[in-house]
């Protein structure tokens, strides 16, 4: 396709594709690894975070960056005009503020800290099963999977 001659359209975007997939691929692989570490044993973490007054803002404000981000990826991928795109089309969405990280993760592991004990736990309970230790992979992964939707943004707003 990177080679077919296109009269009508602009040239099509091998290397933006090829940038996305990439980028795509790095944030599939972090949220494999968000949804084994919250999954075992049942009901799960995400269960128990979901419980947590705090954890509503930081879901909120990862689904709006990913909502963000696929708009504009997905629009720019569909641009078939010649030269660049308008920036002003996108101009609410690259206003936002603070999009390179999640609103609320302070105060959800304030909330961890407050609610969830190493005495708790059994003592032989092993690192890899401990509620504390996951509840912090999955803390640090939704921030790593923030990070990765925002590479996802400045690929498409470098492909403009």
């Amino acid at each position: 396709a990177d080679c077919e001659p296109r009269f009508s359209k602009c040239p099509f975007k091998a290397t933006f594709c090829s940038e996305l997939i990439v980028k795509i691929r790095a944030l599939q692989s972090h949220v494999m690894c968000l949804v084994r570490r919250s999954q075992y044993p049942a009901p799960g973490i995400i269960d128990r975070l979901s419980k947590m007054k705090s954890f509503k803002k930081v879901k909120d404000d990862l689904m709006e960056t990913l909502e963000d981000a696929e708009e504009v990826a997905l629009t720019v991928l569909k641009y078939e005009g010649f030269g660049a795109m308008d920036p002003k089309d996108f101009k609410e969405i690259l206003g936002k503020a603070g999009m390179e990280s999640l609103d609320g993760v302070e105060k959800l592991i304030e909330e961890i800290k407050r609610t969830v004990r190493e005495r708790d736990e059994p003592d032989d309970v092993s690192l890899e099963d401990s509620t504390l230790s996951r509840l912090c992979v999955v803390a640090e992964m939704l921030e790593v999977i923030t990070r990765d939707v925002h590479a996802v943004l400045q690929v498409a707003v470098l492909n403009m």
